[in-house]
């Protein structure tokens, strides 16, 4: 006869094995009943338990090898433990909430797909903040307004890691260099070229003239300024040589061309002269050597009362002095006005 039902008082408590159990055999509706917001865990033992149901607001946490979870309130201060996750990541957006984010000196916040990070901010414990950008170009836009960076007594621009391209000084000026060598720098009365600097107009166009070569583009001086002249050479009877009343004189130097003005009144009246005059104390020596040369400038002289007879047949600024030879007869003169154009 065959064996159509097998009653529960007929089975062993150990006959009904996890082998001779289908897979996917058991629903929820075939579990004994439990507590509602219960969950089932094992215990330290490896024997199922159920723990909960918590209560509302608490977390699922972890209580550590030995022990079964547990529902657990949130600290008031916050998640404390964010170390352990070495690959957070964000779901959404970081609000701070009024709060800030504090790095500590040589923590770094990267930006990019580098794994060093395309653009690195950071603080190095001695600099006030630095900002690596390892590919591409550091641009600081601003659609409208104006990009405003605070320093305190200097704020410098460097290139080659340690090469000044540009010094902002406060109260002072702002320098700008080349090849790490300072070329000019604003001053309280505007542009302002350090000894051997200025404009450089070497861009623009030289000479074509047949037979002119070109020397040099730098307006490296401009200066404009008073000065006395005095005589110091009379190749006649020596008498004018100290014979000054009172002596003015002006200049005006661009580059390497000087331009002079010069009165001197005598203090005794000449009736005649016939020789040659030198007046001293120019601004600024000829370009020529001192024990003489090729002349580099022109200029012209005239009494004060012009004697009828006045005449001049050489006027010429040499290495220290303006020359002059000069002739009058009959007539007193009581002085001289005189101007030239040299190179210094």
């Amino acid at each position: 006869m065959a064996l159509t039902q097998v009653k529960t008082l007929g089975i062993a408590d150990d006959a009904v094995t996890e082998a001779k159990v289908a897979n996917d055999a058991i629903s929820p509706t075939e579990m004994k009943a439990g507590t509602d917001g219960h969950i089932i865990t094992y215990d330290a033992s490896g024997n199922p338990t159920t723990i909960g149901p918590g209560t509302d607001g608490q977390v699922l946490t972890s209580t550590g090898a030995g022990s079964p979870p547990a529902f657990e309130a949130i600290p008031a201060a916050g998640i404390s433990d964010v170390v352990s996750d070495t690959t957070p990541q964000l779901g959404g957006d970081l609000d701070a909430n009024g709060s800030e984010i504090l790095l500590d000196d040589g923590d770094k916040v990267k930006f990019g797909n580098l794994s060093g990070g395309d653009l690195t901010v950071y603080h190095n414990g001695s600099t006030a903040g630095v900002i690596d950008c390892i590919t591409g170009n550091l641009n600081l836009n601003a659609t409208s307004g104006t990009i405003v960076s605070y320093a305190g007594s200097e704020h410098s621009i460097f290139v080659n890691s340690n090469e000044y391209a540009i010094r902002a000084i406060g109260n002072g000026g702002v320098k700008i260099y080349h090849d790490g060598t300072e070329q000019c720098s604003t001053s309280a009365n505007g542009l302002a070229f350090p000894s051997g600097k200025g404009i450089d107009f070497s861009a623009q166009g030289t000479t074509g003239a047949t037979g002119a070569t070109m020397a040099d583009e730098l307006l490296d001086h401009y200066e404009q300024g008073t000065w006395t002249p005095t005589i110091s050479y009379d190749s006649g009877s020596g008498d004018f040589v100290g014979n000054v009343a009172s002596a003015s004189g002006n200049y005006v130097r661009i580059g390497d061309l000087v331009w002079i003005s010069g009165t001197i009144t005598l203090t005794t009246a000449r009736t005649s002269f016939g020789s040659h005059l030198g007046f001293s104390q120019i601004p600024f020596n000829g370009r020529h050597s001192s024990s003489g040369g090729i002349m580099r400038g022109v200029g012209s002289i005239e009494p004060l009362n012009y004697p009828s007879s006045f005449r001049t047949w050489r006027c010429t600024p040499a290495y220290t002095s303006f020359d002059a030879s000069i002739y009058w007869t009959g007539e007193s003169c009581t002085g001289f006005n005189f101007g030239a154009v040299y190179m210094a």
